[in-house]
């Protein structure tokens, strides 16, 4: 199997790898110059494996020198505070050192920062290596825009739309209507001619209007993907014709559905999990934030893929709560992490406050969905969601316990060097550092986990799951993980929309279960297509009942703050 190196660990290198390992076609090695990136990046990946079915490895390193074994290299240099004007002035001096490092690099090096042509052209010259061997993602990006569009104007699926874009990426990108056909049929026959200039304006200017929506908080899942169509090409030995790069042996010349979910836009759990779901292919995709344009911006980045990851649903983004009317499944992501200076109290006063507002017009829009809550302090916004809707218990219920299951299952899978899909874990109790791992209930291929490990291992695999989430902020320093968050909430999505039903350790609400009534806390569950249609309860010996009992009191805790919080505003 190839093993691709990605430079830059942010944005479009942690997107890219993430569209790898969804792929699974090769190993991938992060790298990032900021200390931890790379390392929380890489970690949060493998931790959704158990539920993505990854079975290539995404791993990171610290020393550049590791990414001259590799196959591919993929630079994905990203100036966050830079404005487009001056993002390759910016980059510049990291490409010089980059290029010179890798001067006697044999393998391939492809190009996926923004600046995209400028970035790929200084780099060939400066690193002298074989220009052949130097590819940029170029107008490729530009291509699949344009196939995004045409496909929605047609209502057809974007894969059946070919349309080469020459020149530079955006506004000079250049894209000749005769050469764009739809299953064969030359554009101008389906299309009016103005319509045909509408739509390839709407594309030239395309790259800087997301920016304007994303408030510059950049755009990049479909710069990732058009990275990703190149490495697969490069993979498969495939001689591939690609706008502006060259692939293989071959150079190329510089010339609806009933169905719909809400996902809050803002954070990048929000986002991933649209992305996971949206590959099913069995729902549309509503993204909705209150900051202006950002979920407009995400759902059109979105969009823009799905020419090559084959979906043919619509993902869109609002700010209007009324749009939301009649969803069938809403996910709550809304909410701040905790800042510098703020206590406990701060933290729920903000996210309390979000999730009643959410809730009331859940209540009256979507008086009928499920409610998947993913916020934080996810046990107790479940209940504040819970009481402001006014729903069934069976309708709302948090996603943690599918995360501390996976989580874990990834730690035992990487101890034992098999693959996730083997592992299977039960973690129940409060989501946080009371959660409470069950090695009795957890099996690799159906063998006792306590027959495979010791009771020492065992316990450090615990308790690692439960600082999971920690271990990757820690690493990060300025974010939380979202891939293994993400996919285990598309995973109870995906499972609703299917109409299946599995048991899964959910948050759920508790009436008289273990002896505790009137929270949330982490049981498995039979879920179903109207939501928790039983909660089971396992013969839990003494230690296990006693550390349940004690993550139901910590979250008791938190209730009463929210009692506090509740009597203080009124």
């Amino acid at each position: 199997m190839k093993t691709v190196g990605i430079i830059g660990a942010r944005n479009i290198g942690a997107s890219i790898a993430f569209f790898l390992a969804e792929q699974r076609i090769t190993k991938t090695i992060l790298y990032d110059s900021s200390d931890g990136i790379a390392q929380g990046k890489s970690l949060d990946l493998m931790e959704a494996a158990p539920i993505r079915h990854f079975d290539t490895m995404v791993s990171n390193t610290q020393s550049l020198d590791t990414l001259l074994k590799t196959d591919i290299i993929c630079i994905a240099l990203e100036a966050p505070s830079a404005t487009p004007a001056s993002e390759f002035t910016t980059l510049l001096p990291q490409l010089k050192e980059l290029a010179q490092f890798l001067k006697h690099y044999t393998g391939i090096v492809l190009i996926a920062s923004r600046a995209n042509e400028a970035c790929t052209t200084v780099f060939s010259k400066l690193s002298d290596l074989n220009s052949d061997h130097v590819i940029g993602v170029g107008t490729l990006v530009d291509s699949m825009r344009i196939k995004n569009n045409i496909a929605q104007e047609l209502g057809i699926v974007a894969e059946d739309v070919q349309a080469p874009v020459f020149g530079m990426q955006g506004s000079n990108a250049i894209i000749f209507p005769s050469y764009i056909s739809v299953s064969g049929i030359p554009l101008p026959e389906l299309i009016s001619a103005s319509k045909i200039q509408n739509i390839i304006k709407e594309v030239q200017e395309m790259n800087n209007n997301l920016l304007m929506l994303s408030k510059d908080r950049g755009v990049y899942y479909a710069q990732a993907a058009a990275a990703v169509e190149i490495i697969e090409a490069i993979i498969y030995n495939e001689n591939r014709v690609l706008c502006s790069c060259t692939v293989g042996n071959f150079h190329i010349p510089d010339i609806a559905l009933s169905t719909t979910q809400v996902i809050n836009a803002k954070g990048n759990v929000g986002a991933t999990a649209a992305y996971f779901i949206a590959k099913e292919n069995i729902a549309d995709v509503l993204l909705l934030d209150v900051v202006e344009g950002l979920p407009q911006s995400k759902g059109l980045d979105f969009s823009h893929t799905g020419s090559f990851h084959g979906y043919d649903i619509h993902i869109r983004g609002t700010n209007d709560f009324k749009e939301i009317k009649d969803a069938d499944i809403i996910v709550h992501t809304a909410g701040i992490a905790r800042k510098p200076g703020m206590d406990r109290m701060d933290l729920l006063k903000i996210n309390v406050g979000i999730v009643t507002d959410v809730s009331h017009a859940i209540r009256q829009y979507a008086p009928n969905a499920l409610v998947v809550v993913v916020a934080n302090p996810l046990d107790i916004i479940a209940l504040a969601c819970l009481q402001e809707t006014g729903f069934p218990s069976s309708r709302v219920f948090g996603m943690a316990g599918v995360l501390d299951s996976t989580r874990l299952r990834y730690f035992i899978a990487e101890e034992l060097n098999v693959l996730p899909d083997d592992v299977f874990s039960m973690v129940l109790g409060g989501h946080g550092d009371t959660m409470v791992p069950l090695p009795r209930y957890t099996t690799v291929a159906g063998i006792p986990l306590t027959e495979l490990l010791s009771d020492k291992k065992i316990k450090e695999l615990s308790l690692r799951t439960q600082k999971g989430g920690a271990e990757i902020v820690n690493y990060l320093k300025t974010g939380s993980a979202y891939y293994a968050p993400a996919a285990s909430t598309a995973k109870m999505v995906i499972t609703l929309l299917h109409g299946q039903r599995t048991i899964i350790p959910v948050s759920v609400f508790l009436n008289g279960e273990y002896g505790q009534k009137g929270i949330f806390l982490g049981l498995p569950v039979i879920l179903g297509p109207k939501g928790i249609e039983k909660t089971i309860e396992l013969s839990l010996n003494k230690e296990e009942l006693s550390a349940l009992q004690h993550s139901a009191e910590e979250v008791q805790k938190g209730i009463e703050e929210l009692k506090i919080l509740r009597s203080s505003s009124i």
